[in-house]
């Protein structure tokens, strides 16, 4: 553990009996009481301008990773948004091509039927001029 660097004393016993303690990092500034760690702990006497220096360059890596999650989450949004859009898109040309076979399939069904002559007849009585054009389609 880092202790504060503004840290100015460090009672005796203080940290006596924690033996999962491995290292201590304490400011030259401190005074440190007998036996405050168990012998097996690592002490490491730091001035308090690197301990702030060192609290710095931690806290900067640390909004770094989390900016680069950020970042990471973001391409992750961006990318289904992208996915939902595509999807969109192709669920929209499948709906107009079924629309265009719908459409197509009644032009087809509306070929002859049984007043198609009559009708023809009847056209050509009464327009003379599309004779030409109602035998063309026919």
């Amino acid at each position: 553990i880092t202790l504060p660097a503004g840290l100015t004393s460090i009672g005796d016993d203080a940290f006596r009996g924690c033996a999962s303690l491995a290292s201590v990092t304490v400011p030259t500034t401190c005074e440190i009481g007998d036996a405050a760690f168990d012998p097996p702990t690592t002490v490491l006497r730091l001035s308090p301008a690197s301990m702030r220096a060192q609290a710095r360059a931690a806290e900067a890596a640390a909004r770094e990773a989390e900016m680069a999650e950020l970042a990471a989450a973001a391409d992750r949004n961006a990318e289904a948004l992208l996915a939902d859009e595509e999807a969109e898109k192709e669920a929209e040309q499948r709906a107009k091509e079924r629309k265009a076979k719908k459409k197509k399939k009644k032009k087809k069904g509306r070929g002859e039927t049984w007043l198609s002559p009559l009708l023809l007849a009847y056209d050509r009585e009464a327009n003379p001029r599309s004779r030409s054009r109602a035998r063309s389609t026919l």
